[in-house]
């Protein structure tokens, strides 16, 4: 799965590609050369649950299944699905604040 989404050439991906079920955990990788976050700095996801009702920010960590070179640097960040939850919404951010919000 990882493979043919890194081969699609987007920004980001999530695995399972599936919506997940409640009590199920998703990863979202990020390619933080495909967008506007600078090298060098920490990433964090901030995402929102049921329409940014609940708002958590967690640090991401880079992937060491899905080798780096000059076209990709993927980060990933694990993430609960947990009961009542309908929506999840994410914006990629550095510590430093910049945000990529353009998945």
């Amino acid at each position: 799965c990882a493979r043919k989404a890194v081969g699609l050439n987007k920004p980001f991906f999530t695995y399972p590609p599936q919506p997940a079920a409640v009590g199920q955990s998703i990863f979202i990788y990020y390619n933080r050369l495909r967008g506007p976050l600078p090298a060098g700095s920490m990433l964090q996801i901030k995402y929102g649950l049921n329409d940014w009702e609940e708002i958590l920010i967690q640090d991401m960590e880079p992937s060491l299944d899905i080798p780096a070179d000059r076209s990709q640097e993927w980060w990933y960040a694990k993430v609960d699905v947990w009961r009542d939850v309908y929506g999840l919404d994410f914006v990629i951010m550095s510590r430093a604040g910049q945000v990529d919000n353009n998945g």
